[in-house]
């Protein structure tokens, strides 16, 4: 049974409690969506079925003898005319959503594209490199090695002719060392080694002698000379 001091509340503060409420209520819906554009409006519908958006709706219901304990907000409604354009306004800004989603699209896809052209080349390019220099490489390495074969070519050829050159005087050495051997022999044994050394390599032998106080004169018949053919 309904508390008589809260009939008797709304009997002395009211003489139509729910005008009342509808009166702040609706004072709260103005006031929340004259601080909102329309797009928060929209956004923000739900904040219109917790009490803590209706202070003057509670108040006033306190005032009255009443208690609000839930309202429920059930959309928002707009004339015919108003609503058309409205929905055209949707209508149009969805079209205008699609077609910036597509372009958007379009452009990531052609981004997509560019990258991957950016990339492969960007890829030749470094084979390109790793290939020229490999090649580069293998063509330094290469002259190394001819000039190295061409460099114990020629270290070869000089130690070749060293040693035969050092052979060379071994031999003459060893030949002037028996040559010498050969003649103190002979000259031990008595023989004129002059007489030896010039025998049959000379066309003709003058010896000049002479004394004291006398110049030697030396006379050559050319015929002398023709029979022996000089």
């Amino acid at each position: 049974m309904p508390d008589p001091q809260y009939i008797d509340r709304m009997l002395e503060t009211t003489h139509d409690p729910i005008g009342d409420f509808i009166n702040a209520a609706t004072s709260e819906v103005v006031d929340f969506c004259g601080r909102r554009t329309f797009e928060e409006f929209k956004h923000e519908t739900g904040k219109l079925n917790e009490l803590d958006a209706y202070r003057q709706l509670t108040a006033r219901a306190a005032q009255n003898g009443y208690r609000v304990n839930k309202v429920v907000y059930r959309g928002y409604g707009a004339p015919d005319r108003l609503q058309a354009m409205h929905d055209q306004a949707i209508e149009s800004r969805t079209k205008l959503q699609l077609e910036r989603a597509t372009e958007e699209q379009a452009q990531g896809l052609e981004d997509y594209k560019l990258n991957a052209q950016m990339n492969r080349a960007a890829r030749r390019r470094t084979e390109q490199a790793v290939e020229v220099e490999t090649e580069i490489d293998l063509a330094r390495k290469r002259q190394e090695a001819e000039r190295s074969a061409k460099e114990a070519d020629r270290a070869a050829a000089r130690d070749a002719r060293r040693r035969d050159a050092e052979a060379g005087v071994e031999v003459r050495r060893l030949a002037d060392d028996r040559q010498r051997q050969h003649l103190a022999a002979l000259r031990d044994m008595g023989v004129d080694l002059t007489a030896y050394l010039t025998q049959g390599r000379a066309d003709r032998v003058i010896e000049l002698r002479g004394g004291k106080g006398v110049s030697p004169h030396v006379h050559l018949d050319p015929r002398d000379a023709d029979r022996n053919g000089a």
